[in-house]
């Protein structure tokens, strides 16, 4: 094999790297918190630019949270471990029409609650208030489909309407009283996989340089042994 050959083959191998497709990402704005019923907003996401090459996939991913108060009265005349869920189900819709994804966050408080002391206050041995209450949920919307590829190209915004709904509760057998104060608030991430219409002379990792200078140093003396031989 002649320097030539040697070269060409290391340019091919550099290529190969170059070739791999792209990511980028870009992320919303926040709406929240506010009541669950009150949440009724857009999150807007910028749609991929199809000057940098050809779309491939797009995922969206959605991080709500839910926060507030919990408060939990057992009327039994009897010691009760009850539980106090508070829970959020946020919703980001697309802009013609069904859902994108929903995100769930949950958080849960479990009581050992004594007999009803007599006061229906949350508080004392048979009652319990939780203040500052919060969770934090991801879920991602993943697509390939022509579509979905079309909704997400282009030079503007994808105006995304986003909602929520209380998903709160208390349990535990017998009887009990409960109140909730539940917020949401919902941000999220557009990640595009493209390739570039150009080849990109992107920089290889430490690990990838040395994959390839070592692929280098093989051809080279391969080279040197055909020449001697």
């Amino acid at each position: 094999m002649t320097t030539r050959h040697t070269l060409i083959a290391a340019a091919s191998l550099l290529a190969a790297f170059a070739a791999q497709a792209n990511t980028i990402s870009y992320t919303s704005n926040a709406v929240g918190p506010v009541k669950t019923s009150a949440l009724r907003s857009f999150l807007d996401l910028q749609q991929f630019d199809p000057s940098l090459g050809l779309l491939e996939s797009v995922v969206v991913t959605l991080n709500a949270t839910v926060s507030g108060t919990a408060q939990v009265e057992s009327k039994n005349n009897t010691a009760r471990t009850l539980t106090a869920q508070l829970g959020a189900a946020v919703t980001l819709g697309r802009p013609d029409g069904g859902t994108l994804v929903v995100s769930a966050p949950l958080v849960q408080q479990s009581f050992n609650a004594t007999a009803f002391d007599g006061v229906n206050n949350y508080d004392g041995m048979s009652g319990i208030t939780y203040n500052a209450l919060t969770a934090t949920h991801a879920e991602s919307f993943s697509s390939a489909a022509a579509a979905d590829l079309a909704l997400f190209t282009g030079t503007g915004v994808v105006h995304a309407p986003i909602s929520a709904s209380a998903n709160s509760g208390a349990s535990g057998a017998g009887n009990l009283s409960s109140r909730f104060t539940t917020l949401a608030s919902g941000q999220a991430t557009v990640t595009y996989t493209y390739s570039p219409l150009e080849p990109v002379a992107s920089v290889p990792e430490p690990r990838s340089w040395a994959l390839m200078l070592a692929g280098v140093a093989a051809l080279g003396s391969l080279s040197r042994r055909r020449r001697q031989g």
